[in-house]
């Protein structure tokens, strides 16, 4: 079923890093302003977190749910934030030999990853937990 605890939370955010990225693109507040893209990685990372919670809860992806840890949830985050570096500097978004590159992209992963911990530890307070009953 599409629709668990997550899916309210995890569109919320999603629509509101493509509001703000649509708004950073058309506006060219990513070139403007050079702070402009560390909110949206932070929003990212608390997405990824939330996409995969969210997925977490399908049927076909319930077997994955024991997996499903605050490492676990940050991997996801640093990996899709890996991805999104290399995607910016295939596609010519980024380039690897412009000055400040290195730490940008530090920074940038440093806000995915900080994004992901704050949803993955309130996840990790909130979420309920199983109960294990034995019967004797």
């Amino acid at each position: 079923m599409i629709w668990n605890r997550y899916f309210a939370p995890f569109i919320i955010v999603l629509s509101t890093v493509a509001f703000f990225h649509w708004i950073g693109t058309t506006e060219l507040y990513y070139w403007t302003y050079f702070w402009y893209d560390i909110p949206m990685h932070f929003l990212g990372g608390a997405w990824v977190v939330l996409a995969t919670l969210w997925i977490s809860e399908m049927p076909p992806a319930r077997l994955l749910k024991p997996l499903v840890s605050v490492p676990y949830l940050l991997g996801m985050a640093l990996f899709v934030g890996v991805a999104w570096e290399v995607y910016e500097v295939a596609f010519g978004i980024a380039h690897m030999r412009a000055i400040g590159y290195v730490c940008d992209t530090a920074l940038d992963l440093v806000m995915d990853t900080s994004g992901a911990l704050i949803v993955a530890l309130v996840w990790s307070r909130l979420r309920p937990r199983d109960i294990i009953t034995s019967s004797r």
